[in-house]
């Protein structure tokens, strides 16, 4: 398959159709504009409040009569464009793909299937509609909100939260260096709490060994008169160890099914772990596990276990420079995506039994994937997607065919994708069964083949990823059952169209599927639904059964009219809502139900958005572990849903 990269394979069409949309701009603009003055949101309400009773009055006294008298003036000029538009819609592209040369190596191609990676993909319905119709969402702001979203997500990646984890010993442990776990808020909130020169009195060196689930900052490892490091004591006296980590609740990599599951960086930790004062003696040495002995100094700082030249910092400031510097090395080691057991062959840890789950703050870091729904304004599209390139490579916006018979010229499909790998192959498939109000969008199913890399026998290693957005209205189960059957057939469609059966073939890691499926797996009404042949055939890690949820679930919708308020308005304030289970009610919709776990709280567990996997359509020898999933509060206030991830393990079992 060709990829499009405009809408039109004609430099002319493509002029023409920018032409025609040109004239229909300013008409919709300012109909789109007079519209939204009547529709209010309740943040704007509660602004209102505060202002004075005539400001609003004013507002609309200026602002009706000059939209009301652009919209007439330009009216003709968009019935000539819209007669120039429509016809070309039936020659427009269904997508359009676009990539960034700067971002576009944010990955490391993948050469090693039996060493296994791990990979994160997370799906999000944003509530980009037109500004008059985000309005009716409780929702405003669209093209403020496109770019926002956008920038946070970026910026999740780009510049991760760092967290402080200090360890310290109790009075039993003082002799053994044993230290106990303590959390800390912060890089920024804890400034304060690092050890300085001011308080050591001492010449710090910084030393890192990167290890495959810890990279060890060990400031004490030779002593203090060391040219290569000294102790760095704090007000207390005791020696301090650091120790840069991934997610304190991954596992250690462990052999799994045959295959070696890849280190994969996620929102870092830095552990300080405290250790007891050694009266001037030299302090004492580390497990050969945790922490090897420093390389020559000629080493080079780029190899897998490099070091980072000592500096001497003088201030807290360049003391977190040199944390900060510590936290890219370690960064740039995990990524390279070939896991180590650590030095603990004879006996590794057991793996975690189950799926690890967690309510986070900010989007998991090192995304992969980004399944996105209701980006359905062109104008807000084009913005999310620029800022997204600022991580992820591969974008693909503006899904749909615009028609009569599917969307009477309206709205495309809302669908977006997001990718840190190269698109092989893309196609849309929209649903021909809707009702109501749907009638004027192009939903359907968005499907993409990415490259994950090459064998040295140039064997392509590739993972299928699709998205898809089913019936909203309340009441239209059978549409959505209608489109639930479509799915398999159009996935493996694609699949067959875009498999490579030339020697060698393509070597198939991972099949997903995200979206926003407008249904839980809790309703006894749902029943059709959530026990469709779909998924027999792609597993959800949040259920048990069918029409049962596991009891960590949350719901994913939240309630509109409750969604501004100050408690849930912004990213902790939700995080702390979505853990409490009798306040989570009141912001997240949740079902009555009489089937599925009736000794769990059902209050706020409408789960509607899901990140699902398949296995049976792997490649042979081939293995997919679920690892975690994640519910997101970063976008709280910007849409009113709870974004989803999945981190899982992907690998080649040894034959």
């Amino acid at each position: 398959m060709v990829l499009h990269t405009s809408e039109f394979d004609s430099p002319f069409l493509g002029r023409l159709h920018t032409g025609a949309w040109a004239l229909i701009f300013p008409c919709y603009w300012s109909i789109n504009h007079l519209a939204s003055l009547f529709i209010a949101t309740d943040d704007e309400l509660a602004n209102r409040e505060e202002d004075p009773c005539y400001e609003h009055f004013l507002q609309l006294s200026f602002l009706v009569p000059f939209y009301l008298a652009l919209s007439l003036l330009t009216a003709p000029l968009a019935l000539l464009g819209f007669v120039v538009w429509a016809p070309l819609q039936s020659r427009r592209h269904p997508y359009v793909y676009s990539c960034s040369p700067d971002t576009g190596t944010h990955f490391v191609p993948w050469k090693h299937p039996r060493v296994g990676r791990s990979f994160i993909v997370a799906t999000a319905n944003l509530c980009l509609l037109p500004e008059c119709a985000a309005r009716y969402n409780n929702l405003r702001r669209t093209q403020w909100r496109a770019r926002e979203i956008g920038h946070r997500v970026a910026s999740s990646q780009t510049s991760p939260k760092i967290n402080i984890v200090v360890e310290s010993p109790s009075e039993e442990q003082s002799d053994s260096g044993v230290g106990v776990r303590r959390d800390v808020d912060s890089f920024d909130s804890r400034v304060s709490s690092l050890p300085s020169a001011s308080q050591s009195g001492n010449v710090h060196a910084v030393q890192l060994h990167a290890e495959p689930s810890c990279s060890r900052h060990d400031t004490n490892a030779q002593g203090s008169t060391n040219s290569q490091g000294s102790s760095v004591p704090n007000a207390h006296g005791s020696n301090v160890a650091f120790s840069l980590c991934s997610d304190s609740r991954r596992p250690a990599p462990v052999m799994c099914n045959g295959f070696i599951p890849g280190a994969h960086a996620g929102n870092k930790m830095i552990h300080i772990k405290r250790l007891p004062a050694l009266d001037g003696a030299s302090p004492p040495p580390l497990s050969d596990s945790a922490a090897p002995p420093a390389p020559p100094a000629d080493q080079s700082d780029t190899s897998t276990e490099g070091t980072l030249s000592p500096v001497s910092p003088s201030s807290t400031l360049e003391y977190m420079t040199a944390c900060s510097s510590l936290y890219h090395t370690a960064c740039s080691t995990l990524d390279s995506g070939i896991a180590v057991m650590d030095g603990r062959h004879d006996a590794p840890p057991p793996p975690r039994p189950g799926v690890a789950h967690d309510i986070t703050v900010v989007f998991p870091y090192q995304l992969d994937f980004l399944c996105l729904q209701e980006v359905f304004d062109k104008r807000a599209g084009d913005r999310l997607a620029r800022q997204l390139h600022r991580w992820f490579g591969y974008v693909v916006r503006d899904v749909g065919n615009h028609s009569l018979a599917r969307n009477c010229f309206v709205l495309n499909s809302g669908l977006l994708f997001a990718s840190r790998y190269p698109i092989l192959d893309v196609a849309f498939k929209h649903f021909p069964e809707k009702a109501k109000e749907e009638y004027l969008a192009c939903k359907g199913l968005l499907m993409a083949k990415v490259l994950l890399g090459t064998t040295k026998e140039q064997q392509r290693i590739v993972g299928y990823v699709a998205n898809t957005h089913l019936q909203a209205t309340e009441g239209d189960d059978q549409v959505r059952l209608q489109q639930l059957g479509h799915i398999p057939t159009w996935l493996e469609e694609f699949r067959q169209d875009t498999w490579q059966s030339n020697d060698p073939p393509d070597l198939v890691m991972f099949d997903l599927l995200c979206g926003d499926f407008n249904f839980n797996n809790l309703r006894s009404d749902h029943r059709d639904l959530w026990s469709h042949p779909l998924f027999d055939l792609y597993t959800d890690p949040c259920r048990t059964a069918p029409g049962e949820d596991k009891p960590w679930t949350v719901g994913t919708l939240l309630k509109q009219e409750n969604m501004h308020y100050k408690e849930v308005n912004y990213p902790e304030g939700l995080e702390r809502i979505l853990r409490d289970d009798t306040m989570r009610g009141l912001y997240v919709y949740d079902d009555e139900t009489d089937v599925g776990t009736a000794a769990a709280d059902m209050a706020g567990k409408h789960r509607i958005d899901y990140t699902m996997y398949r296995e049976g359509s792997l490649s042979n020898n081939c293995v997919l572990k679920p690892e975690e999933v994640m519910f997101t509060t970063q976008l709280a206030a910007l849409t009113d849903h709870v974004p989803v991830s999945l981190r899982f393990s992907a690998g080649q079992k040894m034959a």
